[in-house]
C-alpha cells in the first residue's frame, strides 16, 4: 500500500470471501491460487466474482498446465502443495463464473499471471 496510500485494501479467505456482493473495484490473489486444491480454486473464483463490481479486474498468479494432482515443493524450509489448471482450463472456468480472461503473461521465472475482468 506504500505506492497507493489512498487505496483501501482488505484480506479475506478467498474460497469464501466474507464480504458483501459487488463491493470491490478489483481483486488480487498473488501466490495463492496454485496452492488451492482444484475444487477450492473454483470456489475462490466464484467467491471473487460475487464480491466484485461489474467490469472489475481480477489479477492472480498460478501455473499454466493442468496439474490437478498435488505436487510438493519447498520454499524457505516449508513444504507446500501445488495444483494448477492450464490457460485454456482457466479461461473456461473463469467464463463459467462470470469473467473474461483478458491476458496471460509468463515471466522468465516460470510465474504465470492471469488478468480477468468481471462481465
Amino acid at each position: 500500500m506504500q505506492n497507493c496510500p489512498e487505496a483501501f485494501a482488505v484480506r479475506g479467505i478467498i474460497q469464501s470471501c466474507p464480504f458483501a456482493d459487488g463491493v470491490f473495484d478489483a481483486a488480487v490473489a498473488w501466490g495463492v491460487m496454485f496452492h488451492l486444491p482444484p475444487a477450492d480454486a473454483i470456489r475462490a473464483i466464484a467467491s471473487v466474482e460475487r464480491t466484485l463490481k461489474h467490469g472489475a479486474p481480477f489479477l492472480f498468479t498460478s501455473g499454466d498446465v493442468d496439474g490437478l494432482d498435488a505436487k510438493e515443493g519447498k520454499m524457505n524450509g516449508v513444504t507446500f502443495r501445488y495444483f494448477s489448471y492450464s490457460v485454456s482450463s482457466y479461461r473456461s472456468i473463469l467464463g463459467d463464473h462470470g469473467f473474461t480472461l483478458i491476458d496471460v503473461h509468463a515471466d522468465s521465472g516460470k510465474n504465470t499471471y492471469y488478468l480477468a475482468r468481471k462481465n
